[in-house]
């Protein structure tokens, strides 16, 4: 894994947009990733406390083929940077980024509890970690940030596309469980839709959430 200086997250919301859009130039939805080929995936959430203040990220590395987990790390820190639309990854991936130095080994794919390119400048929090890392991501949302879509059909597994203003297709919307509030999928960086879709579909289990998404997110809480 490639990382950034701690110095770089030292930035003005209006810096940062500007930083995504540069960024956003070298971002690639030409997919790396064969999912039959998936070992160990790594599993991302932050949770907030102290009035928000604070945040702690917890990573879950997932056996893909064996579906279990097999490490998990967390990390909290204060948090400086201020809550705007938009800007999540500039909160959340300095935590982030630090759990994943005290991993055990590095992981094939990484899963954000946030957007990918389905962001206004095609740069939600996974396609920051993934450009970061240098490693495929996919975001995985629980509500919508950006896109136009039309609801998909309430059985499990049913979907849609979702896309930008011109079009373009950029994600999907996924009914993960029966009759409940879909998801959110949308590639990160080295990988397409259709693969992000299939990746996240083998991770549902009875749950609305993938499975390894979900336990991230019961450990970011402890």
């Amino acid at each position: 894994m490639e990382f950034v200086s701690k110095n770089y997250w030292n930035i003005t919301p209006k810096e940062a947009i500007k930083l995504q859009e540069t960024i956003s130039r070298s971002i690639s939805t030409e997919n790396k990733v064969d999912p039959d080929n998936l070992s160990i995936i790594a599993a991302v959430d932050v949770s907030y406390y102290r009035n928000l203040a604070c945040g702690k990220a917890a990573i879950v590395l997932w056996d893909y083929k064996k579906r279990e987990m097999v490490n998990s790390v967390t990390f909290s820190q204060e948090i400086t940077f201020p809550y705007v639309p938009g800007l999540l990854s500039f909160r959340e991936c300095p935590l982030i980024i630090e759990g994943l130095k005290k991993l055990r080994f590095e992981p094939d794919l990484i899963i954000t509890d946030g957007q990918g390119i389905a962001h206004p400048r095609k740069m939600g929090e996974a396609t920051h970690l993934g450009w970061i890392t240098r490693i495929p991501t996919i975001g995985c949302a629980k509500s919508k940030l950006f896109g136009n879509f039309e609801q998909p059909a309430l059985k499990k597994g049913s979907y849609s596309f979702l896309y930008d203003n011109d079009g373009a297709k950029i994600g999907v919307v996924l009914r993960s469980k029966d009759n409940t509030k879909p998801i959110f999928v949308s590639p990160g960086h080295m990988i397409d839709v259709e693969t992000s879709l299939k990746i996240i579909l083998n991770l549902l289990d009875k749950y609305r959430i993938p499975q390894p998404l979900r336990i991230a997110h019961i450990l970011s809480k402890i």
